[in-house]
């Protein structure tokens, strides 16, 4: 005998007679509010109505079930949250009166816990809802930037074009300069098309001496990154990055004031601890080998992850504190990066490490050339 209360039904038909139109499929998912419902089943004439009942009525609980975590997120599908139906259109002359849904019932379960069952809307916008497919989407995009720009550095690194040149090919610094000049061409491009001339002098003046400190930040940090591809793979760079989850956690509670569960603090130190982990089995592989640890390389990586957290701070607090398209901020960030990079290409870079000179590389390209004449 099927328990009362079971199940909140979507859409109800009714004949003339009274008695419940048999449906096939999720159709026939009808309310039962006690034992004494089940009478009705007696008028279902064939079994395979009784059979069809059934099965919808395990299929749509399955959909609501894989649909719940979803449609908290999504838009127009939110368990647990009261919207009012929407108006029922008016029907056409000769036709039957247009179906309503009902509305949200709580169902009493075991336990005395209400459960709350939406019975507007489909799984299926939950799952394909606009909001969730923009973000799955910005996510795996960013998935794929960040592993290809290890990728990126690794085949850099490992390409030869030039055979009387030892070490890299190329002035890593200059990448940066290179990149920053793009994203501020770009920036300018969409201020200029979207805000028109005012807005792109806004992001020269005055959000340019707002977003420098995050730029130096930021520039200064990935300038460090690339010092230490000299010392290490793009790989393990990435591996020991993780190690600002940790940081930007202990930042952003203290200086942010943002709470975490116990969870969510369980998983960072698992990540840090992984981390400081394949770090020393590194380091243990090299003084197997003999060889001494890359002290250099490490501090850069570390100054590179603390000037990453800090920086992601400031950016966090200016970007919500400041008024304007975020294009414009953005410009005027880039600005800020592309001063700080070209600095340190010209004067900081080659100062610890002379063979990343941009002089250094004219002056010895030229130098080959005459030798070869």
């Amino acid at each position: 005998m099927l328990p009362g209360s079971m199940l909140e039904g979507i859409h109800c038909w009714e004949n003339p007679e009274g008695l419940p139109e048999p449906r096939t499929g999720p159709q026939l998912l009808w309310r039962f509010q006690s034992g004494t419902d089940l009478m009705h089943l007696c008028h279902l004439k064939r079994k395979n109505h009784l059979r069809n009942l059934i099965w919808a009525r395990f299929v749509a609980y399955g959909l609501a079930l894989v649909a719940q975590p979803l449609a908290q997120s999504s838009e127009g599908w939110a368990y647990g949250s009261a919207r009012p139906a929407r108006p029922a259109r008016p029907a056409r002359p000769g036709t039957a009166p247009a179906m309503t849904p009902l509305p949200i019932h709580p169902v009493r379960s075991r336990g005395n816990k209400a459960v709350t069952i939406r019975t507007v809307g489909s799984p299926a916008g939950a799952l394909i809802g606009p909001r969730f497919c923009h973000r799955t989407l910005l996510l795996v995009g960013f998935i794929l930037v960040d592993t290809g720009q290890a990728l990126v550095m690794d085949w850099a690194e490992k390409r030869s074009w030039k055979e009387d040149r030892n070490g890299a090919q190329y002035v890593r610094q200059t990448a940066l300069v290179v990149e920053s000049g793009f994203s501020v061409f770009t920036g300018l491009t969409f201020a200029l098309i979207l805000g028109g001339v005012p807005e792109l002098y806004s992001s020269f003046w005055p959000l340019f001496l707002r977003f420098f400190p995050i730029a130096v930040f930021f520039a200064v940090g990935l300038s460090l990154k690339m010092m230490a591809v000299n010392h290490f793979q793009a790989g393990t760079i990435k591996i020991v990055g993780q190690l600002r989850l940790a940081f930007v956690a202990l930042a952003s509670t203290f200086i942010l004031a943002r709470t975490y569960s116990s969870k969510q603090w369980t998983a960072i130190a698992f990540v840090t601890v992984f981390c400081v982990l394949f770090v020393q089995q590194k380091g243990q592989g090299r003084s197997q080998r003999g060889k001494a640890w890359k002290w250099t390389g490490l501090s850069q990586l570390f100054g590179w992850v603390c000037m990453n957290v800090i920086g992601g701070i400031l950016a966090e607090k200016t970007y919500k504190s400041s008024a304007g398209p975020y294009y414009v901020q953005k410009v005027a960030q880039d600005l800020g990066h592309l001063l700080t990079s070209t600095v340190m290409l010209v004067a900081v870079v080659p100062r610890f490490d002379p063979g990343e000179e941009f002089h250094f590389c004219c002056v010895h390209a030229v130098t080959v050339r005459l030798k070869a004449v």
